[in-house]
């Protein structure tokens, strides 16, 4: 009897202790610490690695769309960018740095305290970027930026944390990812939305449309399949011959692994702007009447679901990474693509940045002309 006393006693005592380790997170929390780009800019210990007094190199961490603690989707590549500080520009001369200055390592989430290169998981060099980037807290960001690809292939699910060092190993900044199985905020995959060609040629003409993209093709329609075979009038209706059908235009949407330039040259235009800016810029760039109103029709609703908007129009880095073949080959080839970022306040856009009105194009013999478009949450 005594004996099973004994037993129920260590039972007892076993299940408060573990309840309390339970209430303490011991098991799954890492030691408090706040990440860089908070606001009161604590810096992580990490060992003594950090040293004291030291100014960070990055002001700010974010990964493509999202925010520090973001979750990402398994089986993704997403964009991790940091901002640098003004310190760090001012002490490199980043344009002519042969060495890599900033180095990226991924390691389990509850691991980065007892800090280890052979402990992480990944390893990352970045890429250099000499132009500004929007983002929606502070405006048009001048400042110089460092971008890393991270592929989560083949990586588990959970936490991990990624630590910046620099070139002497000292830690700089640090930033959380959660990979999950689904996201509401998937990094580093955009829609290119709505895509549509028209087809003007001279006589009709059957005419071949092949499309490269870098991504993968969520819907066509009429269906793509191995590409679009069709018979094409001079007033610009399309008969497709897997569908015996006519059609104003081909429609495509799909998604890339790829985030375009929004910052070369943009325009931050009001909601109540947004048609006549629009018309402007569409008439410039060689789209008749009705192709505009197409474009305003379908973009004016997503355009004025905020105060206001950066706009720009990276229309060839669009198309060197979505390129037609046709055949025959069209005389004319007009494909516009705008890109556009949410604001809930204007901001200033430096003179040299501001975006313009395209040289005027004339159409002749056989046109094609495509317009799309990508909205893009940061």
């Amino acid at each position: 009897m005594r004996k099973k006393s004994r037993h129920y006693i260590f039972l007892a005592v076993t299940l408060i202790f573990a309840m309390l380790l339970a209430s303490c997170d011991i098991f799954d929390k890492a030691p408090d610490r706040e990440l860089n780009g908070s606001p009161n800019k604590e810096r992580p210990g990490c060992h003594g690695l950090f040293p004291e007094g030291q100014t960070s190199w990055v002001n700010r961490f974010y990964i493509s769309s999202g925010y520090e603690g973001s979750k990402v989707a398994k089986d993704s590549t997403i964009l991790l960018y940091c901002v640098l500080s003004d310190t760090f520009t001012q002490e490199h001369d980043l344009a002519s740095e042969e060495k890599t200055l900033l180095t990226l390592y991924l390691f389990p989430w509850n691991k980065y305290y007892a800090w280890d290169k052979k402990d992480s998981v990944r390893r990352y060099s970045g890429e250099y970027l000499d132009y500004g980037f929007a983002h929606v807290e502070v405006g048009f960001v001048e400042a110089e930026t460092y971008c890393f690809g991270i592929d989560l292939h083949d990586l588990d699910y959970g936490k991990y944390t990624a630590v910046m060092l620099r070139d002497d190993d000292t830690v700089d900044s640090m930033i959380d990812i959660e990979i999950v199985k689904n996201s509401k905020l998937v990094a580093f995959d955009t829609t290119v939305a709505k895509p549509v060609i028209y087809l003007y040629p001279q006589e009709e003409t059957d005419v071949s449309v092949r499309l490269d993209f870098d991504g993968r093709l969520t819907c066509t329609y009429p269906e793509y399949g191995e590409g679009w075979d069709v018979t094409a009038y001079p007033d610009g209706r399309i008969y497709d011959k897997g569908t015996s059908r006519f059609y104003d235009y081909l429609f495509w949407e799909g998604k890339w692994s790829f985030v375009p330039d929004a910052s070369e040259r943009v325009a931050c235009v009001a909601a109540s702007d947004t048609s006549a800016f629009l018309e402007e810029y569409l008439t410039a760039a060689g789209l008749n009447d009705s192709e505009i109103d197409d474009f305003i029709s379908y973009w004016l609703p997503k355009l004025q679901n905020s105060p206001y908007n950066l706009i720009s129009f990276p229309s060839e880095e669009y198309a060197s990474r979505a390129v037609l073949d046709i055949a025959p080959a069209p005389d004319t080839e007009i494909r516009v693509y705008m890109v556009f970022i949410p604001l809930d306040a204007p901001v200033d856009i430096p003179e040299e940045r501001a975006l313009q009105l395209p040289e005027p194009v004339e159409r002749s013999g056989f046109t094609v002309v495509e317009w799309g478009g990508t909205a893009l949450e940061i």
